[in-house]
């Protein structure tokens, strides 16, 4: 008998609510709240992956995860800006940033144990993409990873043109700001469809 699980936890970066980047995002999905391409992203909230979403198999992982928080560094980001990304509008960091594909890396690896293996079918995957999957639950991790906090999508039939040029109007005040993670979010979606919600922030580094 296959158990089902219902329950989904991730690690996320979710910037501190009186920073500039918490308020422009605040600001943005309430003034486009309504429109049908932001209830993918808000149901996961304005966050940047580091762990990507997860069934739990075992007690302790807020445990774990505190104790693996306070052995990883801060990580200062390059500017960021909105970009499109197949389908979807995103912040990216405007030059690559191997610190911070680093510690998700960490994250995906020190926090494993509680990840219950799944199933699921990936199409259009790298060979490598394809075994990070087999082997991490995603496959977008290691040298596959891209740091971005997702902004709309996806887009199908409408020209992204117009919005892409309205977020980079709207975030613009982030090329002068350097963006530092200091401490990560352990994340819970209680079941499908139900958004995600901030359980505990941890502190990075000791």
């Amino acid at each position: 008998m296959v158990r089902r699980f219902e329950e989904r936890w991730a690690v996320y970066f979710v910037p501190q609510p009186d920073e500039l980047l918490a308020r422009l995002g605040r600001i943005w999905f309430a003034a486009h709240g309504h429109t049908p391409y932001l209830a993918s992203p808000r149901q996961y909230g304005f966050h940047a992956t580091l762990k990507a979403p997860f069934d739990m198999t075992a007690a302790g992982l807020l445990l774990s995860a505190r104790r693996l928080a306070l052995r990883l560094d801060p990580v200062v980001l390059p500017s960021l800006r909105a970009v499109a990304m197949g389908r979807y509008l995103a912040l990216t960091p405007e030059q690559p940033c191997p610190a911070v594909a680093a510690l998700a890396q960490s994250l995906v690896v020190g926090l494993d144990f509680f990840r219950v293996p799944a199933q699921r079918h990936w199409v259009g995957l790298t060979p490598r993409q394809r075994q990070n999957a087999r082997r991490w639950g995603y496959p977008w991790t290691g040298r596959d990873y891209h740091f971005h906090m997702t902004l709309a999508g996806p887009f199908a039939s409408v020209p992204m043109a117009a919005w892409l040029e309205n977020a980079q109007q709207h975030f613009a005040p982030l090329a002068q700001q350097r963006v530092v993670i200091d401490t990560i979010s352990l994340c819970r979606q209680p079941t499908a469809g139900v958004p995600f919600s901030e359980v505990v922030r941890l502190p990075l580094g000791g």
